[in-house]
């Protein structure tokens, strides 16, 4: 679920396993009326959708990701990081995508509005692949996810943080807006 950042409307993002088909849902709260829908073309991975449920991430043949205006689908942006794209991102403001590579365990941050790469982190080291990374609620963090082991790097700085293991399988995780 991504709130718009005026709280007025919700997205729910979904992926149904029986059909390979993928949506975005987006509901109004006052009413919890659908007031968009957008289904994903088969081969497509829905990534993300942006703070103001108006852009959705869109990744195509696991090089490239497209930045798609939710109300009529056209591709706002491509964004090209040169190599496998596991995932993808957007910021708690919605001006900067982070795409995450499996290859090189690597988040490239881009700019969303120009297209530009702004900054990319690597540092993330683990025995288990990594599954995912993504751009934390206070906006100055990465996520990184590995089977267990759940770390934080500080986007500025590049310096890593604390690691946090788990006895099993880490399923789901997110960080406080404060950052703490």
């Amino acid at each position: 679920i991504v709130w718009s950042l005026d709280g007025s409307t919700f997205g729910v993002i979904w992926y149904n396993e029986l059909t390979s088909a993928s949506s975005v849902d987006i509901f109004d709260i006052q009413t919890l009326q659908l007031v968009h829908q957008y289904d994903l073309e088969t081969g497509a991975t829905l990534m993300d959708l942006s703070p103001d449920n108006r852009t959705v991430a869109v990744g195509k043949d696991q090089q490239t990701v497209e930045l798609r205006d939710l109300s009529n689908g056209n591709v706002v942006r491509v964004l090209s990081p040169g190599g496998v794209v596991m995932g993808g991102t957007f910021s708690p403001d919605g001006n900067t995508f982070g795409s995450f590579s499996g290859e090189e365990w690597a988040v490239t941050l881009w700019d969303v509005v120009g297209g530009q790469t702004i900054k990319k982190l690597t540092g993330f080291e683990t025995a288990a692949p990594v599954y995912n990374a993504t751009l934390a609620g206070d906006g100055k963090t990465v996520i990184w996810h590995a089977r267990a082991t759940v770390q934080v790097q500080d986007i500025a700085s590049g310096i890593m943080g604390q690691t946090f293991s788990h006895e099993d399988f880490v399923m789901g995780l997110d960080l406080s807006r404060d950052g703490k």
